[in-house]
């Protein structure tokens, strides 16, 4: 009986599998981070090319997910433009960017004028339109009467056959029988109420009596409102359900006097925080929010540009982003879904040292030795921070590091000790080790020694990026602990596939 031999392709296509599957382990994890901002919509809506009534529920999916939601309040619209009015809020993920969304009303698919993509933070008018409009055309009929034998009559019938132009109802322009075009909606106004603000001990509270589902209740917020780096101006308040009496307390605060069961932001630079609590109804019975500020960019560290400022609301133990519009001279709006407490803060970096090593821990009288850091900014803007070399406490030499944004710079310091003894050597806040220096020095250890020639402290740093050869080991390679693994499998799994062809 013969026995079947393995082709080598097929070792190789295993070695090939199992080094995709461990490589590829990492870039999966890579990929977690904070939720993006939500995209937010409205518009109008016509149902066979009417004004839609108020009560409509207009939902949003993404890959087939239902990703947002809500209800009419007024007849042929969605929402509206103004920072106050209500939007259909559509959360995603940082895959969904370029995603189509559908639109629903009352579960049937709405059509719209062209394919809408969904991208974090847009606040975007899209015009709905479900069913037909067709029934327009019925203006075609006054065309009859251009075949009246009374002249005159005919001549009126002629006029009725504009209304052939009925026919583009079936664009939703919803004409009538008679040929006329029907002047387009206005809706009605949202019912708005005013409420009371009083200021006592930094806190403004808002009182406001019954409140219906459909209104809107507003306040204007005195300067008093003012935490460190910003102001809040406005807020506006839609209820979901009735509330038989409005109240609500606005507390500014700096960020360090927020409460200990506050998590701080670990992925922003927070300026200013306000708590709005509500005292005579609860958050979820808040429809929507508006929330106006004002803040200069003078109060940021790492923000370019007015855009790079949001505002965060605290939920579930986390920070989360709200969609957040710039309107000019220092004045933004932002859309919550609920109340809580809200930072206002911009994209950060976080420098820090991530590694620190010496190049020889003993050496002569009067040499050198290498000083290498390894610095890592952990944030999502560039970031720059002073670097100190302290040798016994004394700072001996300094330099400024710019570093961009999920970046790494490699520095080293090449200080000289002149003495025989013990030097502790600390870069920043972190120790790095002690250095020896002794009269029976080795010349190995003397080889550690940098080029430069300078007095104790000089520095010859250099900088890399964090893929650069300059790198510490492994990083210095460009791979990882798990890559290696993966190239060893590799090696493992072909040598062992060839001695298995030699012994067949």
């Amino acid at each position: 009986m013969s026995r079947t031999r393995s082709p080598p392709t097929t070792v190789v296509i295993a070695s090939l599998l199992v080094v995709s599957a461990v490589a590829g382990a990492p870039a999966a994890v890579a990929q977690d981070g904070p939720p993006p901002t939500p995209a937010a919509y409205f518009g109008d809506i016509t149902i066979d090319g009417e004004p839609a009534p108020e009560g409509v529920e207009v939902t949003a999916y993404v890959d087939g997910e239902r990703r947002g939601s809500l209800t009419t309040t007024q007849p042929g619209a969605y929402g509206g433009s103004s920072a106050f009015d209500q939007k259909l809020v559509v959360e995603g993920t940082s895959d969904d960017a370029g995603a189509t969304v559908e639109f629903r009303v009352n579960g049937e698919v709405a059509a719209t004028d062209e394919a809408i993509e969904w991208e974090p933070g847009e606040v975007r008018r899209v015009d709905l339109a479900v069913g037909d409009g067709s029934d327009g055309s019925d203006g075609s009929d006054g065309s009859g009467g251009s075949g009246g034998s009374d002249g005159s009559d005919g001549s009126d019938g002629s006029s009725g056959s504009d209304g052939g132009d009925g026919s583009d109802g079936s664009g939703g322009s919803g004409a009538t029988s008679g040929g006329a075009v029907a002047p387009p909606p206005t809706g009605d106004t949202v019912e708005t109420t005013t409420a009371s603000v009083e200021m006592a001990n930094g806190t403004a509270t808002l009182s406001a009596g019954s409140v219906a589902a459909d209104e809107v209740v507003e306040a204007e917020l005195p300067a008093e409102a003012a935490a460190s780096n910003a102001t809040l101006v406005g807020l506006s308040v839609s209820p979901s359900s009735e509330i038989l009496s409005f109240g609500t307390d606005v507390t500014p605060m700096a960020p360090s006097a927020m409460p200990d069961d506050v998590r701080d932001h670990e992925d922003a630079e927070v300026v200013s925080v306000f708590e709005i609590a509500p005292t005579t109804f609860d958050s979820g019975d808040v429809e929507t929010a508006e929330i106006r500020f004002e803040t200069e960019m003078s109060a940021f560290s790492d923000a370019e540009s007015p855009e790079d400022v949001s505002l965060y609301r605290y939920v579930d133990d986390r920070w989360r982003e709200l969609p957040t519009t710039y309107e000019g001279d220092g004045t933004y709006v932002a859309e919550t879904p609920g109340l809580s407490y809200f930072a206002v803060g911009g994209p950060q970096s976080d420098v820090s040292v991530a590694e620190a090593s010496l190049g020889a821990a003993e050496v002569a009288p009067d040499a050198e030795t290498e000083v290498a850091v390894r610095l890592r900014n952990e944030g999502d803007a560039e970031g720059s921070t002073n670097v100190g070399l302290r040798i016994d406490g004394e700072l001996v030499a300094d330099r400024t590091v710019t570093i961009p944004a999920d970046a790494t710079r490699r520095v080293t310091f090449t200080p000289r000790f002149p003495e025989v003894g013990e030097y502790d050597v600390v870069v920043g806040s972190t120790e790095v080790g002690t250095v020896s220096v002794v009269e029976s020095a080795s010349d190995d250890a003397d080889s550690g020694d940098g080029d430069g020639s300078g007095a104790a402290g000089e520095d010859a740093a250099t900088e890399s990026t964090g893929g650069g050869s300059g790198e510490l080991p492994l990083e210095g390679f460009g791979i990882g602990l798990t890559q290696v693994v993966g190239l060893v499998s590799l090696l493992l799994v072909v040598a062992g596939g060839f001695l298995l062809l030699r012994r067949e």
